[in-house]
């Protein structure tokens, strides 16, 4: 009884040994919790200041001058913006007003009752083949009409030569009428029987009746 009572007694006394308190310990424990609260209220001092930045920066939002800043950054993104779809909107507009006149230029683009409207792919395709029509029908108008144009000279050339030679005929006429005349007496100086040799051998004579009886009075 005595070996269990003092056994029991030693391991009381080794528990008690064992979870005695350490005084080191326990001043942590009161230094750790004694400086939580110090946390805390920081903490909350944190809390309780943020709201009074956050409201310094609504003051500062609230001001005139921000606040102009604000509506003249917004408006300016708006007019910028507005200004885009008027470009945009001039631009539809010009394109479909060019679309328009090709329709009514081209032949077959014309728009027909019950019909579908003619896509954009398909009114570039007609007008591109309409325009190779059209150089195609230019070039060959050009070449008729550098052709008519040397003809129209070679015309010309004729013409005046023609006009060249009808002036030579005519001063050739002239200069054998002279000669002629130049060539052939005088009537009243011819004698009787140059008349009768001249009549005889021409068949008749060359001068009228009239002047005949006159030649002939003359020379009596």
């Amino acid at each position: 009884m005595d070996l269990a009572a003092q056994s029991l007694t030693g391991c009381r006394g080794g528990a008690t040994e064992f979870y005695e308190p350490d005084p080191s310990r326990s001043d942590n424990n009161n230094n750790n919790r004694g400086s939580s609260p110090a946390d805390g209220v920081d903490g909350v001092d944190d809390l309780y200041s943020s709201p009074s930045s956050s409201s310094s920066d609504r003051e500062a939002q609230l001001s005139p001058d921000y606040q102009d800043e604000v509506f003249y950054g917004k408006l300016k993104v708006k007019v910028r913006r507005d200004g885009k779809k008027l470009v945009e909107k001039k631009r539809r507009q010009d394109l479909q007003q060019q679309y328009s006149n090709l329709r009514s230029l081209v032949p077959g683009l014309q728009d027909v009752e019950g019909r579908t409207p003619l896509s954009r792919n398909v009114i570039l395709k007609k007008t591109l083949h309409y325009i190779e029509q059209l150089k195609v029908s230019m070039s060959s108008s050009l070449h008729l009409a550098n052709e008519l144009r040397l003809e129209q000279e070679y015309s010309r050339q004729l013409e005046r030569e023609w006009q060249m030679w009808q002036k030579k005929v005519e001063a050739l006429r002239k200069k054998k009428e002279q000669l002629c005349l130049a060539e052939t007496p005088a009537a009243h100086h011819l004698h009787p029987d140059m008349l009768n040799g001249m009549t005889s051998q021409y068949g008749e004579s060359k001068l009228p009746p009239q002047n005949q009886l006159n030649s002939m009075q003359t020379i009596t």
